[in-house]
Parts: C-alpha cells; structure tokens; sequence
C-alpha cells in the first residue's frame, strides 16, 4: 500500500512496507542555474547510503527556444523524464509520486539550451533519503 505525506512542504510517496527518512536540502545557488544562451544543469552528487527524491522542477525561458527542453537523469546518462519546450516564459512540473533515484547515485536535472540569446533557468526541489 502506498502512503502519502507532507514532509514540510514536499510531497512524498512511498511504499508503508519500507522505511522512508527524508532530509531536507538547504535552499542554496546549487538548486538553482541560469546561464545565457547555454544549457542550464543542476548536479546532485551521489551521496554514501542515500537517494535523492525530485518533488518538483521550475523553469523559464525568456523568450521562445529553439530546441527547448527538460531532462532528468539517475545517475550520468539514464534519463528517467523528458519534455520537450516550445514556449518562452515559465514552466513547473509536480513529480506525484516523485521520482526517487537509485541509491549512491546522483540526480542531474537538464534545461537544453534555448539557442541563440535566449536564457533559461531552472530550479530544482529534492530531498534526501535513506536508500
């Protein structure tokens, strides 16, 4: 049976026949990336005996992107999401339930780059939790 809480603010959902403990991840510039006219990716290095959980993705483009789009990966190469984005201006996507990472693995959220000079920016909400 699946069981579904609010763990200050995010979302979790886990199986009840499992153990799930969360740790928080302190707002910092490494959820966040903006860079001009290039990809726009945030890294969430592999940590000893826990996974990462993605509750949520923000990101904006501003103006209309060529080639647009959101990816996340488990690990380095293993996309797990993908969506394509053809309009500028803001986006969100809630993960219900979310998208847990395997243990010891890292979590890498992508936003393509929107050509030319165009910028995007991307925001990332996750949580720790015991593998």
């Amino acid at each position: 049976m699946l069981v579904k809480a609010d763990i200050d603010g995010a979302v979790v959902v886990a199986d009840e026949s499992r153990s799930v403990s969360l740790t928080g991840v302190a707002a910092t510039t490494s959820n966040h990336h903006a860079p001009a006219a290039a990809t726009a990716a945030l890294t969430f290095a592999a940590t000893a005996g826990k996974r990462w959980v993605l509750n949520g993705v923000e990101w904006s483009y501003d103006a209309d992107p060529t080639g647009g789009s959101l990816k996340v990966e488990n690990g380095a190469g293993t996309t797990v999401f993908q969506v394509a984005i053809t309009k500028g201006g803001p986006g969100y996507i809630k993960f219900e339930p979310p998208i847990v990472g395997t243990t010891n693995t890292a979590q890498v959220v992508t936003l393509a780059s929107g050509a030319g000079a165009v910028v995007g920016k991307v925001n990332a909400r996750p949580f720790l939790a015991k593998g």
